[in-house]
C-alpha cells in the first residue's frame, strides 16, 4: 500500500475505515507486511481494531507504534483505548505524559481534558478531575462522546462529582 499523501487519498482511506473496516484492515496489514517498522501503519491499524470492537488488538498496535516512534497523538489515542477498556489509571498516565510534553496544545484540546477529567473521576480523584474541568471552555456543550460526561460545564461538573463519589464508595 502506498502511503496516502493527498487529502483525497486520506479521505478515501477514512471512508474505507468507516464503511468497510475489514477491507481497511487488509490494506493496512499489507502495508505492515511490506514494512514492519512503519509506526504509522500500526497507528492506522489500531483504528481498524477500535472500529471492529477489539480494543486489546488496538492497544497492541498503538503500543507498537509508540515503541517505533513516540508521537503525542499516539499517547492520546492509547489513552482512549485504555478508557474504552475501563483502565482509567493507564489512561491517566498517557494523558499526563502528553500534558507534560506539550502543555500549550493540551490546554487547547478540550476533548482530551474532558476525557482526562472523566478518567480521574472514575478512579475517585475528584481534585484532579475538577482541575481538568476548570480548564474546559466556559461555553462548552458536548453530547458526551465515548462515554464522557455530557452537557454544559455545570452538567459536566455534576456528572464528575457523581462518578467520583461512586468510585470512592467502591
Amino acid at each position: 500500500m502506498k502511503k496516502p499523501k493527498a487529502i483525497d487519498e486520506i479521505r478515501q482511506m477514512h471512508d474505507i475505515l468507516r464503511d468497510a473496516p475489514q477491507r481497511y484492515l487488509q490494506v493496512v496489514n499489507e502495508s505492515i507486511a511490506a514494512n514492519p517498522n512503519d509506526s504509522q501503519a500500526y497507528f492506522d491499524r489500531h483504528y481498524a481494531w477500535v472500529n471492529l470492537g477489539d480494543p486489546r488488538r488496538a492497544l497492541a498496535d498503538i503500543n507498537k507504534s509508540i515503541e517505533l516512534e513516540p508521537k503525542p497523538v499516539s499517547y492520546t489515542c492509547r489513552a482512549q483505548v485504555h478508557r474504552q477498556m475501563g483502565n482509567h489509571r493507564k489512561a491517566i498516565e498517557d494523558y499526563r505524559h502528553i500534558e507534560l510534553e506539550i502543555p500549550d496544545l493540551w490546554q487547547e484540546d478540550w476533548l482530551s481534558l474532558l476525557y482526562q477529567a472523566d478518567s480521574y473521576a472514575h478512579v475517585g480523584n475528584l481534585a484532579d478531575a475538577l482541575r481538568c474541568w476548570e480548564r474546559l471552555p466556559d461555553d462548552i456543550w458536548t453530547p458526551g462522546p465515548n462515554g464522557a460526561p455530557a452537557g454544559n460545564k455545570a452538567e459536566i461538573q455534576n456528572e464528575l462529582l457523581r462518578i467520583a463519589a461512586e468510585a470512592r464508595a467502591r
